[in-house]
């Protein structure tokens, strides 16, 4: 017995370096494109396109975009999870670790007021502004290691009141705000309402899109894994419109703002290539074929309001802008982010789509910093660190 224990503990060893060396590979290596969304919630825009803000993990500041000019830096006690401007610039919210958002007034840095969801979660929150700047949406989010809180939480801007829950975790507003819709997915269902409170909604075996709204409120896309559709249901409880077939393939769906195009994110067919992607832009109407992208970690994550197709490159550490209309790249942003990743690449187009953010993480010295760049063209305009 005592000369097996050896020939165990190898065993158990090798054991444990397989787990790790899966763990390793599967957490921070080249990620397929269905594992982590992109975490652009590290960087934010007002609506009125005068503000952006961007946060690093200890600080978040707000930038005049005409000039990149530091307006105010705020250091919350704990990890940033997330950023949120209100539509004419006025307030920042951010969301920290132990289930807390912090709101902070732009013009001096001044801390207005905490709002803290169920701390039995130690995780922070991913947040949003509703367009009137009334609402404030939040998302629960599990970086720092600590669990996320499964629970959208819709809350009242001026008293800091917590008025509605849907269960998670996705959430998101619609354009002018009058809806709120939850991905639980958990349960595989979606859930939308009228924001603040109304008569919910409920659809079993459905899941959302990257942009499930359209821009003028009236429609929702979700897609309907028991009939393999992407569909548009017009708002509240309208008919619903088949747009085109969804497989399992597909990985990550996303719609223009006015639900024109689709760019679709799929997995090669085998025996291709680890993590080989296919992105394919298809025109709504009529419905054609605009453009096929190969290649490997690429995932699209938006379309602008000027027909840009953004497309996350995770092995080259890059984002490709590709036009809806011709199905050509238009240019290429270098994210200077963590390569081999998609959850470490922060980007993000303007409300109107003219404007692109990147938070770059390879400033050196400087720390994280943010990068303004053309949305068409991909010309960087400003750069300016986020730490002060």
């Amino acid at each position: 017995m005592e000369l097996n224990r050896p020939r165990a503990s190898v065993r158990i060893l090798r054991i444990m370096a397989l787990v790790l060396a899966v763990s390793v590979f599967w957490g921070g290596g080249l990620q397929p494109a269905h594992a982590q969304m992109s975490q652009s919630h590290a960087l934010c825009w007002s609506r009125d396109g005068r503000f952006v803000a961007a946060c690093s993990e200890t600080s978040a500041t707000v930038f005049n975009v005409m000039n990149g000019r530091a307006v105010c830096t705020v250091h919350p006690p704990a990890l940033l999870t997330g950023v949120a401007l209100s539509p004419r610039g006025r307030f920042l919210a951010v969301g920290i670790l132990r289930s807390r958002i912090e709101l902070y007034q732009v013009s001096d840095g001044k801390l207005v007021r905490e709002m803290v969801g169920d701390q039995r979660f130690g995780g922070g929150y991913v947040v949003e502004f509703s367009a009137d700047g009334r609402w404030l949406c939040s998302t629960g989010d599990s970086r720092g290691h600590s669990d996320a809180d499964p629970v959208v939480r819709l809350w009242d801007v001026p008293t800091g009141a917590q008025i509605s829950t849907l269960a998670g975790p996705r959430s998101d507003l619609s354009p002018h705000g009058g809806w709120m819709v939850a991905n639980n997915s958990v349960e595989e269902t979606v859930i939308y309402q009228p924001v603040p409170a109304g008569r919910r909604h409920r659809f079993d075996g459905a899941r959302l899109p990257s942009q499930p709204f359209r821009a003028d409120d009236r429609c929702l896309a979700i897609i309907d894994d028991q009939a393999h559709q992407l569909r548009m249901i017009a708002l509240p409880d309208g008919p619903k419109l088949d747009l085109m077939p969804i497989t399992h393939r597909h990985e990550a769906i996303v719609l223009s703002p006015g639900f024109h195009f689709v760019a679709l994110t799929r997995r090669e067919s085998d025996p291709a290539p680890a993590h080989a992607n296919v992105v394919q832009i298809i025109g709504l109407r009529p419905h054609r074929v605009v453009a096929e992208i190969r290649g490997v970690a690429l995932r699209a994550t938006a379309i602008s309001r000027q027909h840009v197709v953004l497309i996350e490159d995770a092995v080259h550490g890059q984002f490709q802008f590709v036009s809806t209309l011709t199905g050509k790249p238009v240019a290429t942003v270098h994210g200077g982010t963590q390569k081999g990743t998609h959850s470490q690449m922060y980007g993000r187009f303007s409300h109107d789509g003219r404007l692109f953010g990147v938070v770059d993480a390879d400033l050196g010295s400087s720390g994280d910093g943010l990068r303004v760049v053309d949305g068409l063209t991909g010309r960087t305009l400003w750069t300016r660190p986020i730490d002060r």
